[in-house]
């Protein structure tokens, strides 16, 4: 078995033992709000953002608003604000309260807690001018690379699985945002946080603009941004990409910037074991029933005659027979062919003006298992341009449209498996039919259990229905109520919810004497992502000149030829003047000193290019420099060829290709493949197969919270089911299987409701 020790995206702080380098340069100041605001925040949901747009007003300090402040024993709404030192405290007041100012005292920082204390310091930190970090109501961002791109970085207190007395968890989570440009017709709401861009230096800065400054910024015709959440599941796929380098940027340098306060902290570490288990289980659509399918035609182009599109999917999928819609009376399902996907018809998508079709079809085949199957196979930028829909059809070896038409044709067994209700043992054998399985998703509130070797559903939105559900969970022993109440109070205790709130979201296992929430960790795999780049950079990746220099590196890039460092010191050959007494001799010390001479170069370019790409340094003027100084010779055809001098680099790692990587790589990265799990509860999930990409994802943590029968719990036929493939290879999903097959039985036929659902299909109590 396979065990890792990794570093997490927790933070183990510890508490100083004095405040000295806090109390010389700041002083706290603690403003208490009125209490009524608890209840009005619960009938207006636009009082919270009001509050803060009023304080960004009259505060110019690092500030950080506390709803449930215990510091006085109530629980009070409270503002903490770090002036410097010399600084007299402004008079805080509300629009709402026109009565007075509110009470201000300064307090001593060791009458905060911990947490409260790194909370603010994140607001101090992020409004320091530090790059591409800024504020917007006190939370704390970090722009990413995409231009309308940024990270909402959020602490949360984890103290409560950490038990020593000077130390506490701290879980640093990202969530990635967009900036969404806001039309200068529309009417600026009181409680929205809005922000402009600035230009500076090559560099592009984000801060949040007062709401009294907001009509200047009209009138002179600046353009404003909110920041949203992401809707389209592509794009916020794309930006997945970057989070773990964004926490692992913001976690090394915040932990710096606490340093200077004397506050020491850590990275958390987790040791996990590999799941040996993983192995995919094909799923063929002729073993589940050799019927064939009913192709329809529901492209919004037809230019190509439908034909065609039929002989390129019976090329493609020879194994399945494929025929025409039209040609069948009763057909068993079918698979809908489209020049578009639903998300094109999303807010920002680029079919967002037309009406969305997929209504109409879950109508015209909600009694039949049906896949859609687009034939339209543009890469994504496309999505961006008017020409979307001109199109041609796939080459008949394209490798891409066959994966599409195997994932496709997999969905649709699956759908077939559910519909008919066929046999879960022959077709789904890693499904574990023990357990009952309950997914909430806003509006879905869903029940998939095994019985009688088949696969059933209870729709909970249902009253009657809830009725059926109740008596499963009596049979297992297990109370739904009171389990459902011991989820909310655990959830309320980590600051997950409000009080009074409910669940609008939860995935819940149910087995005997067991009750388990599967819940995300908050916490992320931390890749050494500055170990990762300088190894792995790509030649266009700008990098520190300090980085590139060589000379430190001697032992490492010269030939075996050359005499190591140490025997040139030893010899006294670095010395003015030293007699050389073999040709080794002389070429090593030629090396050492054109090393030196690079490096000495290498501080000029730092003067006008700090940051630099390995391309940029061989081009022009540079590369010319560059050449002078190793002596570089040209080939037949007169070019200098960058070979000798890459491979400088590709001995300390870098630009390195293919096997190459694969075994510098296997020890550290090796976690960024297969299932992973630990004696605490948690899992994470990587790719099936080994990856070429850069390792940017930090794959998230899960967690299974066991809430009754902790005692004889076991993980490992819960784990097989992530393993489980069938229908999407080759990536693992990130939950047991079953929860998948709720979300297609909700889509193919709850997502609409005037779909009539086939009542005999699907067994309720």
């Amino acid at each position: 078995m396979s065990t890792y020790a990794t570093p997490i995206t927790t933070l183990i702080v510890t508490r100083p033992t004095n405040f000295h380098r806090l109390e010389t340069r700041y002083k706290l100041v603690r403003y208490e709000l009125p209490e009524i605001l608890y209840r009005v925040s619960k009938n207006n949901c636009m009082t919270y953002g009001q509050v803060q747009n009023s304080l960004y007003e009259q505060l110019d300090c690092p500030y950080k608003l506390f709803k449930h402040d215990r510091l006085d024993g109530d629980e009070k709404w409270v503002v903490y604000a770090l002036y410097p030192r010399y600084l007299v405290p402004a008079t805080v007041m509300l629009p709402l309260f026109p009565d007075g100012a509110f009470p201000a005292r300064e307090i001593a920082f060791e009458q905060l807690d911990l947490y409260s204390l790194l909370s603010l310091l994140q607001i101090v930190y992020c409004r320091s001018g530090q790059a591409r970090h800024f504020t917007g109501q006190d939370l704390c961002y970090v722009l990413g690379k995409h231009t309308d791109a940024c990270l909402q970085i959020e602490l949360l207190d984890g103290s409560s699985e950490y038990t020593e007395e000077d130390e506490q968890e701290i879980k640093v989570v990202g969530l990635p945002r967009r900036l969404q440009h806001i039309s200068s017709g529309r009417k600026s709401l009181p409680s929205t946080a809005y922000f402009a861009r600035k230009e500076s230096n090559r560099t592009s800065s984000i801060f949040q603009i007062k709401q009294s400054d907001i009509d200047l910024y009209k009138r002179c015709k600046e353009p404003l941004y909110e920041i949203c959440a992401y809707t389209s599941s592509c794009a916020l796929r794309a930006i997945e990409e970057e989070v773990g380098k964004q926490l692992y940027g913001f976690l090394s340098d915040f932990s710096m910037n606490l340093v200077g306060y004397g506050i020491i902290c850590h990275a958390k570490t987790r040791l996990f074991d590999r799941f040996e288990s993983c192995e995919q289980e094909p799923l063929s659509l002729s073993l589940v029933s050799p019927a064939s399918i009913a192709v329809f035609d529901h492209r919004l182009n037809q230019a190509v005659p439908f034909q065609l599109c039929l002989t390129l999917l019976a090329h493609v999928a020879p194994d399945v027979q494929i025929v025409s819609g039209a040609n069948i009376a009763q057909p068993e399902r079918a698979l809908i062919l489209q020049d578009y996907d639903q998300e094109d018809f999303e807010q920002r998508g680029i079919l967002a003006e037309h009406l969305n079709p997929f209504a109409e079809l879950f109508y015209l085949y909600s009694h039949l298992p049906w896949q859609s199957l687009s034939v339209n196979i543009k890469p994504e930028s496309a999505k961006k341009t008017h020409g979307y829909l001109d199109y041609v059809l796939p080459k008949l070896d394209d490798q891409d449209f066959c994966m599409n038409v195997e994932m496709a044709l997999a969905q649709l067994a699956l759908k077939d498996i559910l519909y008919y209700q066929r046999s879960v043992q022959q077709h789904l054998p890693s499904l574990p039919q023990e357990y009952i399985f309950i997914r909430k998703d806003h509006t879905y509130e869903t029940l998939l259990y095994v019985e009688n070797d088949a696969i059933n559903f209870l729709d909970l939105r249902d009253a009657s229905q809830v009725v059926g559900r109740d008596d499963l969970l009596s049979r297992l022993g297990v109370d739904w109520v009171a389990m459902y109440e011991k989820m909310l109070e655990t959830a309320r205790k980590r600051g997950e919810m409000e009080p009074g709130q409910e669940s609008a979201c939860y995935d819940v296992i149910v087995g005997p004497d067991l009750f388990v929430e599967l819940k995300p960790a908050n916490e992320r795999v931390l890749y050494r992502y500055d170990e990762i780049i300088r190894r792995d950079a790509s030649m266009d990746v700008a990098v520190s000149v300090e980085d590139l220099k060589l000379l430190p590196h001697y032992d490492d890039v010269g030939t075996a030829y050359c005499l190591p460092f140490s025997t040139l010191m030893r010899r006294g050959l670095l010395e003015p003047h030293a007699p050389l007494r073999s040709k080794r001799e002389l070429a090593s010390l030629n090396f050492y000193r054109q090393l030196e001479a690079y490096d000495a170069f290498l501080d000029e370019v730092k003067r006008h290019d700090p940051l630099i790409s390995f391309s940029r340094l061989t081009q022009g003027a540079y590369w010319e420099e560059i050449i002078r100084i190793f002596e570089l010779q040209p080939d037949k055809h007169g070019y200098y060829s960058r070979g000798q001098f890459k491979g400088y680099y590709q001995k300390r790692g870098w630009f390195c290709k293919g096997k190459e990587k694969a075994g510098g790589r296997h020890h550290r990265l090796e976690m960024y493949e297969g299932v992973w799990y630990d004696d605490a509860g948690n899992y994470i999930v990587g790719p099936q197969q080994p990856s070429n990409q850069r390792h940017l994802h930090a794959h998230p943590i899960w967690h299974f919270a066991v809430y009754q029968g902790a005692e004889h719990f076991e993980s490992a036929s819960l784990l097989r089911s992530i393993g489980a493939q069938y229908a999407r290879p080759p990536q693992y999903r990130l939950h047991p299987y079953a929860f998948h097959l709720i979300d297609l039985y909700v889509e193919s036929w709850l997502r609409y409701s005037c779909v009539k659902i086939k009542e005999e299909v699907f067994l309720t109590l």
